[in-house]
């Protein structure tokens, strides 16, 4: 959701871009606290963009939990946030505010709910959010990388 991230994200040190930079300092931080589920304590915020940079980044970051904002309003794709997890289908942690909050505002709960009832399109877009999500956790459980 922030196009310019990558003049600085992507800026090159040494022959390695910032954000994998700051990918493996996050993962040598989080070593040495890695719980008995294989995740550690330190995590990264990662944007679900870019499927590239995601795999990099999980592959820098295997025992790290990833929050990944922007599900719905910003942008956020489903095959792109299914590179989030690992293998075991864990590892991401997936958020949508403005996705769910104003449900309400896109077409077809709009015409259907009306701002009368926006919690009934919340609720719609909670249920159809958690579907989505845990079909692409079947997937990346069946299909090892």
């Amino acid at each position: 959701s922030n196009p310019s991230s990558k003049e600085i994200q992507d800026l090159k040190c040494k022959n390695k871009k910032i954000h994998q930079i700051v990918a493996s300092q996050v993962n040598r931080w989080g070593k040495d606290l890695i719980g008995e589920k294989g995740y550690s304590s330190i995590g990264a915020v990662v944007a679900s963009a870019n499927p590239n940079i995601i795999s990099n980044l999980r592959h820098i970051m295997p025992n790290s939990y990833f929050l990944v904002p922007g599900y719905g309003a910003q942008g956020g794709r489903l095959k792109n946030i299914m590179k989030c997890f690992n293998r075991d289908g864990y590892g991401a942690i997936v958020n949508s505010s403005r996705g769910i909050i104003y449900a309400y505002n896109r077409p077809a709960w709009k015409e259907k709910h009306g701002l009368k009832n926006w919690q009934c399109a919340v609720e719609e877009a909670i249920i159809k959010m958690d579907k989505e999500l845990k079909e692409a956790i079947r997937h990346v459980k069946g299909h090892p990388s």
